[in-house]
Parts: structure tokens; sequence; C-alpha cells
């Protein structure tokens, strides 16, 4: 719909409108409808500008991948990394995911964004085998719903292992369980392709999608990462228990379970007592670039940074 119903338009104009208001509500949560009016084109425009920008920035190398720990919560070792992309441009200001992140997702330059980060992740694994501060550790790669409706997910991922000589066992494939649930009959046939690879799949942002035990039983998961709200809220009951039931859910079907966003040592008691096996949060470290990554190991490697039973 358009708040300048008075203004005649021609009808291309009419249904590129309609098309813009339609793609925001199936966007957006619990909407149903959607006015095209100023805001709606002037975000289009920027989302118009951003893409554009995006393409040049994929050419120019302006992406690049940060590195956050995942710590066993039993040891206080780290086990692995998550790769975080991150853009970069040359003479400006580091532009944030939450900005760039949404509008590659409303085109297909986010699979060939999703492709970039396979490749290079895939590239820096193989690398990590020869170094002593990194061989053995696991790296995480988050891929886009569009890639849950893509059979070439599964080709993208083998080519880069092959072209890399990367362990598959140490690459793990997350998805967001809201991307999930609408695709997941074809989530199901990708998984079970990219199991059969040897790479590890993981559900992130875990008790935002209400995901059923069935869902995870139809995939065979390794990992599910708890969602930051609930351990962000852990001074409120009642997200506390829930925190806790779906830590004990993925402790009960066998999986790593992973609590995001630990900031403070309160968090990580909660994670510890609820049975999380993993944490991963800036009360351990933040993510870093590929050049500081080993130090940040060597760091996180002394003593007074394990995580203590008890404390």
């Amino acid at each position: 719909a358009s708040s300048d119903a008075l203004t005649p338009l021609a009808p291309a104009e009419v249904l590129q409108r309609a098309d813009v208001a339609l793609g925001r509500a199936k966007s957006t949560d619990n909407c149903h409808l959607v006015i095209f009016d100023q805001r709606l084109h002037e975000d289009e425009i920027e989302r118009a500008r951003l893409q554009g920008e995006l393409r040049v920035a994929l050419k120019n190398d302006e992406l690049t991948l940060f590195f956050q720990p995942i710590v066993q919560t039993s040891t206080g070792r780290v086990t692995g990394v998550e790769a975080l992309l991150r853009w970069l441009p040359v003479g400006k200001p580091p532009i944030p995911p939450s900005v760039f992140i949404p509008a590659a997702e409303q085109s297909e330059l986010i699979t060939l964004i999703d492709d970039w980060v396979i490749d290079r992740a895939c590239r820096h694994l193989s690398s990590w085998a020869d170094d002593d501060r990194t061989a053995g550790l696991t790296m995480s790669i988050n891929v886009s719903g569009r890639h849950m409706a893509n059979d070439e997910l599964p080709r993208t991922v083998e080519r880069a292992l092959r072209r890399s000589n990367a362990d598959p066992g140490k690459l793990i494939v997350e998805v967001t369980e809201t991307e999930l649930i609408p695709n997941l009959e074809k989530a199901v046939q990708i998984f079970g392709q990219l199991r059969a690879l040897g790479v590890r799949l993981a559900i992130d942002d875990f008790g935002t999608g209400y995901a059923s035990v069935a869902h995870l039983r139809r995939v065979d998961f390794d990992r599910i990462k708890i969602d930051r709200s609930f351990v962000a809220a852990i001074d409120d009951a009642t997200e506390r228990s829930l925190g806790s039931l779906l830590v004990s859910l993925g402790r009960n079907l066998d999986l790593d379970v992973v609590a995001e966003g630990v900031e403070t040592p309160e968090q990580l008691e909660w994670a510890r007592s609820a049975g999380c096996t993993h944490i991963q949060g800036f009360l351990y470290a933040r993510p870093v670039p590929v050049a500081e990554l080993g130090a940040e190991l060597e760091r996180l490697r002394r003593p007074h940074r394990a995580v203590a039973p008890g404390r």
C-alpha cells in the first residue's frame, strides 16, 4: 500500500512499491500490514546503496573474519572459535554487521558472502593445523537462511574443504533456529549432505524459534547455542528457568551446549551450574582478527582465566 495514494502513479511504480511493502511485511515478525511511505522509501534507497557498496567490498577484499574463542566450561580450555564477519572499508570507519547483514540478506549477496566466508574459513582452518596454538581448534561458521533453500551449499563446502585440505571434522556449520524452522524439509536434506562430508552441525540462537524436540531429532546436530537473551536475563526467575530448561534439553540429547553472550561472573556461574558444556562471550574474549588470535589464545591459557568449578 502507499500513503500518497492521491498522487497519480504509473502501474509499474505501484507494483514496485507494493513489492517493497510486501517484502518488508514478510521480513517483520508478527506483521501483516506495511504501508509504503517516505520512511520505507528512504530505507530502500539506503539498502540499495549498501548492497552496491557490498558488491564493491567483496571485489576489493574489504571483508574479513574476526575470531571469538569458545571455552570449555569444565576446564577453561579453548576448544574452538567462531568466525564472525567484519566489513572494514578503506579509509572509513568499520560498518557493523547489524547494518550490512540485513541488507545482504534481502538479496543474493548473502549467498555470495556465505561462499566467501566458507572458503576463507576453510583456508584458515587448514593453516592452523601447523600451529601449536591453533591445532585442534574447531571453526564455527554461520550460514544464512537462503542457503537452507539452496542445493549448492553442500557442494560449496565440499569444494572449499578440498581446495584447502582442511579437516571437515573441525568445521561446524551453524544456522539460526528462526531460519531453520521455515526451511526444515530442505534443511534436513542439506544437513544430511553436510554430515556425509564429515562436517559438524549446530543450531545458533537456540530458544528464539520454538524448535521442538522432533525438529532436533530430524537433524543429527552436534551442538546448540543458547541465545544470549536468556543469558542476559538470568536475574529474571522465569527467563533463568527457561534457559536452564533449554540447557537440560540439549544435554539430554547428548549435545554440546554453548552459552552465548557471557559477560559477567554471575552469567558464567549460571552457565556452569545449568550444565552448559561451553561458554562464549566478552568475559573471556572479544572477537579478534587472525593476526591477534595467537596472542589471545596464549592469554587465555593463563591459569587465572580458567573456569573454576564453584566460582
